[in-house]
């Protein structure tokens, strides 16, 4: 009868996993959370790594050792543009998190890992920071829903006087 029905259809909602969007977003929020505990890549900014011997220090002092490659943000307003990028990216991803736009959400979370690969240092952190963006990447923004909408056609049949 109808109320089995509603009571099937209910359950069925209720087993239904966490919403891959609310995950999501977590973990985007999280990630623009992190970004100020990051090392810097920018030049004159402290290493990563904070022991060494005083030689070791006043050669880091003086030498600058820098990639020559497009990982290299020089000038401070290059650095302030790359920063603004990646929170243009980051808000992307959100709008198409709330859109449950697959392709742009993935399309956005390749960019950000691309600014954050740019904007910073390598160390633990942002490796870590970097798998977990991977995985939200492959994050199936759109689950299976349970087939529901029998009880609504016992509904309907009902109003029309066409019950069973």
């Amino acid at each position: 009868n109808l109320r089995q029905t509603l009571g099937q259809e209910l359950a069925a909602l209720r087993a239904l996993p966490a919403d891959p969007r609310g995950v999501a977003a977590g973990e985007l929020d999280a990630l623009q959370a992190s970004l100020p505990r990051l090392a810097s890549r920018a030049p004159g900014a402290p290493p990563a790594s904070g022991t060494g011997s005083g030689w070791q220090r006043l050669l880091d002092a003086i030498v600058q050792v820098r990639p020559s490659s497009t990982q290299d943000l020089i000038s401070p307003a290059d650095r302030a543009t790359g920063e603004a990028a990646l929170g243009l990216e980051l808000a992307l991803a959100r709008i198409a998190l709330d859109r449950r736009d697959e392709a742009a959400f993935r399309a956005a979370v390749v960019r950000i890992d691309q600014w954050l690969q740019r904007l910073y240092a390598e160390d633990a952190t942002l490796r870590e920071r970097r798998e977990r963006l991977a995985a939200l990447g492959t994050l199936d923004l759109s689950p299976d829903l349970p087939m529901s909408g029998s009880g609504l056609q016992q509904l309907r049949d009902l109003r029309r006087g066409l019950a069973p």
